[in-house]
């Protein structure tokens, strides 16, 4: 059996305002999650990259997302009023594992935002864009180190000046088949 993880956000913040940090060690704060989304504490299938917990898209007693539905699942900011464009970005650290064979199709990792909440475009795609080498259906691209290698989280800083003044919205959105990407 393949085995594929998704584990992301260890420590996300809003630089907007300083309180906005969150780490998501005493809970969601002002995210919503929705499908295999969730926060967990230190398990099996991922370590925070600091502090005791994380948000994670996975299912905790396989440490994979093959449960033989389509994902298209999201993990939601509340809104954020952006005044102040030397401190609108959003920051975090990311740490995955998915699938190498077709990433355009295929376990797409994104960063989205919205002004509303309701209408979304992308921001920042996280995923592999292209095929890496030596990819292929049933080897795992991970974060880091490539194809067939252990997750290595990354840190990510993403501009939001364009947004200032406003109040905006950001997702991370995950999309898979059931029939390729995280399946058997």
């Amino acid at each position: 059996m393949t085995r594929w993880a998704l584990a992301v956000l260890c420590v996300c913040a809003f630089a907007v305002p300083l309180s906005a940090v969150e780490s998501f060690e005493s809970g969601l704060g002002g995210w919503s999650t929705q499908g295999l989304w969730h926060r967990v504490a230190s398990t099996a299938c991922v370590t925070p990259h600091e502090g005791s917990a994380c948000i994670y898209f996975g299912q905790d007693n396989s440490c994979d997302y093959n449960n033989h539905l389509i994902k298209d699942a999201s993990f939601s900011s509340g809104p954020v009023t952006l005044s102040n464009t030397a401190t609108a970005f959003i920051s975090f650290w990311m740490l995955y594992e998915v699938e190498s064979f077709q990433p355009s199709c295929y376990d797409q990792i994104r960063l989205e935002r919205s002004s509303d909440g309701t209408n979304w475009s992308l921001l920042r795609k996280l995923s592999p864009g292209a095929d890496p080498a030596g990819g292929g259906p049933g080897v795992g691209d991970a974060s880091g180190s490539g194809v067939g290698g252990t997750p290595l989280w990354q840190f990510y800083k993403v501009d939001l000046s364009a947004f200032v003044p406003g109040t905006l919205y950001v997702r991370f959105r995950f999309i898979s088949s059931a029939s390729l990407a995280g399946d058997p």
